[in-house]
């Protein structure tokens, strides 16, 4: 997946999860000039108002499971709930993190969409991603209290095993965000394809906005 495609899936991601939360104080990124406009700038999210202040938005608990994880990355600030003692790519999961959390630091002129905020992580290594790891990490980062659990991996299976564990997550007040994936394939991808209120399916664009 290109770095590219990743922004816009979560330019698109992170609006829906404002949008959700339904926080009634508006926050004008534009002013004053904050340190993720430039995040906001990059994704075509300029100029953006959501109703959630800035101040709330870092009291919001945000877990990420994901392939690939790197928790020595020093421009994250990272609480791993589960992590893949493998050796092995540590590129994508470090990615979607960095487009949320990142700070700017020596090594690493970018911020993310909030950068600094604790990020609740569970790394599955990709070799062993199936509904059962999936569904199991569903269940434990649900067990520490977070409000939005972003999942950026997708299988094309369903099983009654994960599906309970979104509609368990959902009804305790957490919102999901999903990805469709970004293979043009027309086969349901999940969880992102459940039908349950408190999902929300992202997908993926090109260079010319055009869904992949």
């Amino acid at each position: 997946m290109s770095r590219k495609k990743i922004i816009y899936i979560f330019a698109i991601g992170i609006t829906l999860i404002l949008i959700a939360l339904n926080i009634k104080i508006e926050t004008d990124f534009r002013y004053p000039n904050t340190p993720n406009l430039e995040a906001i700038q990059n994704m075509n999210g300029y100029p953006l108002k959501v109703r959630i202040s800035q101040e709330k938005l870092y009291g919001v608990k945000i877990a990420i499971i994901d392939s690939g994880i790197d928790g020595n990355q020093k421009n994250l600030t990272l609480n791993e709930i589960a992590s893949s003692q493998r050796f092995g790519d540590k590129s994508h999961g470090t990615i979607i993190a960095s487009v949320i959390g990142a700070r700017e630091c020596e090594n690493l002129n970018f911020n993310g969409i909030l950068p600094g905020i604790t990020l609740y992580t569970y790394d599955i290594h990709s070799d062993t991603l199936n509904t059962e790891t999936l569904s199991k990490a569903i269940d434990e980062v649900s067990h520490i209290g977070v409000d939005v659990i972003n999942i950026s991996l997708s299988t094309y299976k369903d099983t009654p095993s994960l599906k309970n564990s979104v509609e368990k997550a959902v009804n305790s007040g957490i919102t999901i965000v999903a990805s469709v994936g970004n293979d043009s394939s027309k086969q349901y991808s999940y969880p992102a394809s459940y039908k349950i209120p408190g999902v929300i399916s992202v997908g993926a664009l090109d260079e010319n906005l055009d869904a992949v």
